[in-house]
């Protein structure tokens, strides 16, 4: 038989499940605290590297973060000073960020030329012979209904007959 353990047993207080969840959840804080600490770790070895690597692949992203900065400076000081102090003291994970944009724009950017190639590929320019087909069975249709109404046996004159 199955034995109940419920929170509250009889109006009393079950403690042992009290400290069991508490301890539980100290140690899931403790392990995600020491995850962020890592990789923040880890981002500040390499923040310089992806800065250079961002200017590479598309300088524009740092150039806009900061006049985004700026703009927001000028718009609500407060929020724009807060927003360039957490971005001065935590430039790695700023750096990540603008590289992770930087990627995206360029992986946008080689889908967005692929599609011009092959909307160039497929769209004729100007002196090209576009290839068609010639149908005939509507251009025979097409004669015999001019032959009808030429004789007045159309389908409008078959509603008054």
């Amino acid at each position: 038989m199955s034995q109940r353990n419920p929170f509250w047993g009889n109006g009393k207080i079950n403690t042992g499940s009290i400290i069991i969840g508490l301890v539980v959840l100290l140690l899931i804080l403790f392990g995600l605290m020491s995850l962020a600490q890592l990789t923040y770790r880890l981002l500040s070895f390499v923040a310089i590297p992806l800065l250079v690597i961002t200017a590479i692949i598309d300088y524009k992203v740092i150039t806009n973060y900061v006049s985004w900065l700026v703009s927001l400076i000028k718009r609500n000081t407060i929020l724009g000073v807060v927003l360039s102090l957490l971005s001065t003291i935590a430039y790695p994970i700023t750096t990540a960020f603008l590289f992770g944009r930087a990627l995206i724009k360029r992986s946008i950017r080689k889908q967005i030329e692929k599609r011009e190639e092959v909307m160039q590929q497929q769209t004729p320019q100007i002196g090209e012979y576009i290839d068609f087909e010639e149908i005939q069975e509507a251009k025979s249709k097409a004669k015999q209904k001019q032959k009808q109404t030429r004789n007045g046996n159309s389908d409008y004159d078959s509603f008054f007959e």
